[in-house]
């Protein structure tokens, strides 16, 4: 989990909203399935 909420990418579809994160669903989905396919299989 933190090695994509570190991701420069994530960083500008997060948004914070007092102490809670919102995350736009469309934008984080395609995100995390791009993320996903660049990860090394181990």
């Amino acid at each position: 989990m933190n090695t994509f909420f570190r991701d420069p990418r994530f960083r500008q579809i997060r948004k914070k909203v007092g102490r809670k994160w919102i995350f736009p669903v469309q934008e984080t989905h395609t995100f995390l399935k791009q993320w996903i396919l660049e990860q090394p299989n181990e």
